[in-house]
Protein backbone atom coordinates (compact mmCIF):
# COMPACT_ATOMS: atom_id res chain seq x y z
CA UNK A 1 0.00 0.00 0.00
CA UNK A 2 2.48 2.38 0.90
CA UNK A 3 4.18 1.84 -1.95
CA UNK A 4 1.65 2.64 -4.00
CA UNK A 5 0.69 5.65 -2.61
CA UNK A 6 4.23 6.75 -2.99
CA UNK A 7 3.72 5.64 -7.68
CA UNK A 8 0.71 7.79 -7.26
CA UNK A 9 2.24 10.88 -5.64
CA UNK A 10 5.41 10.79 -8.27
CA UNK A 11 2.20 10.53 -11.07
CA UNK A 12 0.70 13.60 -9.91
CA UNK A 13 3.72 15.62 -9.81
CA UNK A 14 4.33 14.24 -13.15
CA UNK A 15 1.21 15.32 -14.60
CA UNK A 16 1.43 18.98 -12.50
CA UNK A 17 4.70 19.16 -14.97
CA UNK A 18 2.77 17.91 -17.96
CA UNK A 19 0.29 20.29 -17.40
CA UNK A 20 2.50 23.88 -17.63
CA UNK A 21 1.63 24.64 -21.55
CA UNK A 22 1.81 27.64 -23.78
CA UNK A 23 -1.02 29.57 -24.77
CA UNK A 24 -0.53 31.43 -28.33
CA UNK A 25 -1.75 34.84 -29.17
CA UNK A 26 -1.30 35.77 -32.95
CA UNK A 27 -0.56 38.92 -34.12
CA UNK A 28 -4.32 40.15 -35.08
CA UNK A 29 -4.00 43.81 -33.75
CA UNK A 30 -3.88 46.18 -35.59
CA UNK A 31 -4.09 49.74 -33.18
CA UNK A 32 -4.90 53.18 -34.24
CA UNK A 33 -4.04 55.25 -37.51
CA UNK A 34 -2.34 52.95 -39.66
CA UNK A 35 -1.86 55.21 -42.34
CA UNK A 36 -3.53 52.29 -44.97
CA UNK A 37 -0.49 49.76 -44.44
CA UNK A 38 -2.73 47.78 -42.60
CA UNK A 39 -0.95 45.18 -39.70
CA UNK A 40 2.95 46.45 -40.70
CA UNK A 41 3.89 49.66 -41.28
CA UNK A 42 6.84 50.08 -43.49
CA UNK A 43 8.87 46.36 -44.10
CA UNK A 44 9.25 42.49 -42.78
CA UNK A 45 11.87 43.66 -40.03
CA UNK A 46 8.81 45.01 -38.30
CA UNK A 47 7.21 42.15 -37.90
CA UNK A 48 5.36 40.55 -35.41
CA UNK A 49 4.27 37.43 -35.53
CA UNK A 50 3.04 35.20 -32.28
CA UNK A 51 3.22 35.98 -28.31
CA UNK A 52 3.71 32.28 -26.88
CA UNK A 53 2.57 32.19 -23.11
CA UNK A 54 3.16 29.71 -20.28
CA UNK A 55 2.86 29.49 -16.69
CA UNK A 56 5.05 27.22 -14.39
CA UNK A 57 7.31 27.59 -11.16
CA UNK A 58 5.57 30.68 -10.69
CA UNK A 59 6.49 32.66 -13.31
CA UNK A 60 4.59 33.64 -16.53
CA UNK A 61 6.66 32.98 -20.12
CA UNK A 62 6.41 35.42 -22.61
CA UNK A 63 7.98 34.18 -26.03
CA UNK A 64 7.37 37.22 -28.42
CA UNK A 65 8.34 35.87 -32.31
CA UNK A 66 9.36 38.78 -34.25
CA UNK A 67 12.30 39.72 -37.24
CA UNK A 68 12.45 43.05 -35.00
CA UNK A 69 15.84 43.86 -33.25
CA UNK A 70 17.56 47.07 -32.58
CA UNK A 71 19.64 48.25 -34.92
CA UNK A 72 18.35 46.51 -37.97
CA UNK A 73 18.47 47.48 -41.15
CA UNK A 74 15.94 50.05 -42.21
CA UNK A 75 14.08 50.69 -39.08
CA UNK A 76 14.68 54.30 -38.82
CA UNK A 77 16.60 53.88 -35.53
CA UNK A 78 13.48 52.36 -33.21
CA UNK A 79 13.98 50.20 -30.41
CA UNK A 80 12.53 47.38 -28.12
CA UNK A 81 9.27 48.45 -26.00
CA UNK A 82 8.14 47.89 -23.27
CA UNK A 83 5.51 44.69 -21.95
CA UNK A 84 1.99 46.04 -20.80
CA UNK A 85 0.25 44.01 -18.44
CA UNK A 86 -3.28 44.15 -17.37
CA UNK A 87 -4.61 41.79 -14.60
CA UNK A 88 -8.19 42.51 -14.93
CA UNK A 89 -8.78 41.05 -18.43
CA UNK A 90 -8.30 42.19 -21.57
CA UNK A 91 -10.85 44.96 -23.33
CA UNK A 92 -9.54 46.65 -26.51
CA UNK A 93 -11.72 49.30 -28.62
CA UNK A 94 -13.73 47.66 -31.30
CA UNK A 95 -13.53 44.20 -33.31
CA UNK A 96 -10.86 42.44 -35.01
CA UNK A 97 -8.08 43.88 -36.19
CA UNK A 98 -9.01 46.97 -33.76
CA UNK A 99 -8.62 49.66 -36.07
CA UNK A 100 -9.60 52.19 -33.85
CA UNK A 101 -7.64 51.28 -30.69
CA UNK A 102 -5.56 53.24 -28.98
CA UNK A 103 -3.82 54.55 -25.45
CA UNK A 104 -7.18 56.51 -24.51
CA UNK A 105 -9.88 53.96 -26.03
CA UNK A 106 -8.77 50.83 -25.16
CA UNK A 107 -7.25 48.68 -22.26
CA UNK A 108 -5.70 50.28 -19.06
CA UNK A 109 -2.84 48.69 -17.95
CA UNK A 110 -1.75 47.96 -14.43
CA UNK A 111 1.80 46.86 -14.71
CA UNK A 112 4.71 47.47 -17.50
CA UNK A 113 8.06 45.59 -17.89
CA UNK A 114 10.84 47.85 -18.45
CA UNK A 115 12.42 46.47 -21.03
CA UNK A 116 15.76 48.44 -21.13
CA UNK A 117 16.35 48.75 -17.63
CA UNK A 118 15.04 45.19 -16.51
CA UNK A 119 12.49 46.05 -14.51
CA UNK A 120 8.87 45.65 -13.45
CA UNK A 121 6.33 48.99 -12.52
CA UNK A 122 2.92 49.07 -11.15
CA UNK A 123 1.06 51.85 -12.90
CA UNK A 124 -1.55 53.48 -10.89
CA UNK A 125 -4.36 55.73 -11.11
CA UNK A 126 -3.93 55.06 -15.39
CA UNK A 127 -6.45 57.53 -16.89
CA UNK A 128 -6.85 58.86 -20.21
CA UNK A 129 -6.31 61.92 -18.40
CA UNK A 130 -2.49 61.58 -16.67
CA UNK A 131 -1.46 58.32 -19.18
CA UNK A 132 0.83 60.31 -21.05
CA UNK A 133 2.84 61.00 -17.54
CA UNK A 134 3.28 56.95 -17.74
CA UNK A 135 4.35 55.99 -21.17
CA UNK A 136 6.08 57.98 -24.38
CA UNK A 137 3.32 57.70 -27.49
CA UNK A 138 4.78 56.39 -30.72
CA UNK A 139 5.96 59.22 -33.56
CA UNK A 140 3.38 61.59 -34.81
CA UNK A 141 5.36 61.27 -38.23
CA UNK A 142 3.40 59.83 -41.18
CA UNK A 143 5.59 56.70 -41.75
CA UNK A 144 4.59 55.68 -37.41
CA UNK A 145 1.54 54.15 -35.89
CA UNK A 146 0.22 56.85 -33.44
CA UNK A 147 -1.55 56.53 -30.23
CA UNK A 148 -0.17 53.35 -29.09
CA UNK A 149 1.44 52.57 -25.83
CA UNK A 150 4.99 51.80 -26.38
CA UNK A 151 7.39 52.93 -23.69
CA UNK A 152 7.01 53.80 -19.61
CA UNK A 153 7.87 57.16 -18.71
CA UNK A 154 7.80 57.52 -14.94
CA UNK A 155 4.81 57.64 -12.54
CA UNK A 156 4.64 53.92 -11.36
CA UNK A 157 6.35 52.31 -8.72
CA UNK A 158 9.19 49.53 -9.02
CA UNK A 159 7.94 46.41 -7.04
CA UNK A 160 10.02 44.82 -4.84
CA UNK A 161 11.80 41.78 -4.48
CA UNK A 162 10.32 41.41 -8.11
CA UNK A 163 12.89 38.90 -10.55
CA UNK A 164 11.19 39.17 -13.60
CA UNK A 165 13.34 39.62 -16.07
CA UNK A 166 14.13 39.67 -19.94
CA UNK A 167 16.23 37.56 -22.49
CA UNK A 168 17.25 39.58 -25.73
CA UNK A 169 19.89 37.57 -26.59
CA UNK A 170 18.18 35.34 -29.86
CA UNK A 171 16.45 38.57 -31.29
CA UNK A 172 17.00 39.17 -35.00
CA UNK A 173 15.21 38.24 -38.47
CA UNK A 174 13.45 34.88 -37.31
CA UNK A 175 14.29 35.61 -33.75
CA UNK A 176 12.06 36.19 -30.53
CA UNK A 177 12.37 37.72 -27.46
CA UNK A 178 11.46 36.11 -23.72
CA UNK A 179 10.18 37.76 -21.05
CA UNK A 180 9.85 35.91 -17.61
CA UNK A 181 7.15 37.42 -15.04
CA UNK A 182 6.96 37.06 -11.25
CA UNK A 183 3.75 36.35 -10.91
CA UNK A 184 3.58 36.79 -7.20
CA UNK A 185 4.30 40.40 -8.37
CA UNK A 186 1.15 40.79 -10.25
CA UNK A 187 -0.96 40.05 -7.24
CA UNK A 188 -4.60 38.55 -7.87
CA UNK A 189 -5.67 37.91 -11.69
CA UNK A 190 -9.71 39.12 -11.96
CA UNK A 191 -11.45 36.73 -14.20
CA UNK A 192 -8.66 34.47 -14.82
CA UNK A 193 -7.83 36.68 -17.93
CA UNK A 194 -4.14 38.57 -17.99
CA UNK A 195 -3.73 41.36 -20.85
CA UNK A 196 -0.13 41.45 -23.01
CA UNK A 197 1.05 43.91 -25.16
CA UNK A 198 4.28 44.93 -26.73
CA UNK A 199 5.57 46.71 -29.95
CA UNK A 200 8.68 48.69 -31.01
CA UNK A 201 8.87 52.23 -29.82
CA UNK A 202 7.87 53.17 -33.27
CA UNK A 203 4.75 51.22 -32.78
CA UNK A 204 4.99 49.89 -36.90
CA UNK A 205 4.01 46.62 -35.58
CA UNK A 206 2.23 45.49 -32.06
CA UNK A 207 0.89 42.70 -30.73
CA UNK A 208 -1.88 43.01 -28.22
CA UNK A 209 -4.03 39.76 -26.89
CA UNK A 210 -5.26 37.91 -23.72
CA UNK A 211 -4.27 34.96 -22.17
CA UNK A 212 -5.49 32.77 -19.16
CA UNK A 213 -4.07 33.71 -16.23
CA UNK A 214 -2.93 30.49 -15.09
CA UNK A 215 -3.05 26.82 -16.61
CA UNK A 216 -6.34 24.63 -16.88
CA UNK A 217 -5.85 21.24 -16.67
CA UNK A 218 -6.28 19.15 -19.54
CA UNK A 219 -9.57 16.33 -20.00
CA UNK A 220 -6.99 13.64 -20.45
CA UNK A 221 -4.79 14.44 -17.68
CA UNK A 222 -8.07 14.65 -14.97
CA UNK A 223 -8.91 11.17 -16.57
CA UNK A 224 -5.42 9.96 -15.99
CA UNK A 225 -4.92 11.11 -12.17
CA UNK A 226 -9.08 10.17 -11.71
CA UNK A 227 -7.95 7.03 -12.85
CA UNK A 228 -4.95 6.43 -10.60
CA UNK A 229 -7.45 7.38 -7.77
CA UNK A 230 -9.88 4.51 -8.63
CA UNK A 231 -6.87 1.99 -8.87
CA UNK A 232 -5.53 2.65 -5.57
CA UNK A 233 -8.35 2.45 -3.63
CA UNK A 234 -9.68 -0.55 -5.50
CA UNK A 235 -5.93 -2.01 -4.41
CA UNK A 236 -6.78 -0.67 -0.84
CA UNK A 237 -9.91 -2.54 -0.64
CA UNK A 238 -8.89 -6.15 -2.12
CA UNK A 239 -5.68 -5.87 0.52
CA UNK A 240 -8.22 -5.21 3.30
CA UNK A 241 -10.60 -8.43 2.19
CA UNK A 242 -7.23 -10.27 1.95
CA UNK A 243 -6.89 -9.87 5.62
CA UNK A 244 -10.26 -10.19 6.79
CA UNK A 245 -10.12 -13.69 4.95
CA UNK A 246 -6.75 -14.45 6.50
CA UNK A 247 -8.07 -13.52 10.13
CA UNK A 248 -11.49 -15.39 9.70
CA UNK A 249 -9.11 -18.67 8.46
Amino acid sequence: MKKSIILLVMLFIFLLSMNVRAYQIIDNYWGFFDHGYGDVIGNDNFEIYSMDVSFGGGFMDIIIATNFYEGAHDTGGAGYGDLFISTNGWDPYGLDPYRWDSYWTGEDWEFVFDTSAGILYELPNYTTSNITNYISLASARSAYRNFQEVLYRRGGDSITGDTSKVDLTHTGNGGYITYEIDMSSLGSIDGGIIGLKWGQTCANDTIEGGAPGAPVPEPATMLLLGSGLICLAGLGRKKFFKKSFIAQS
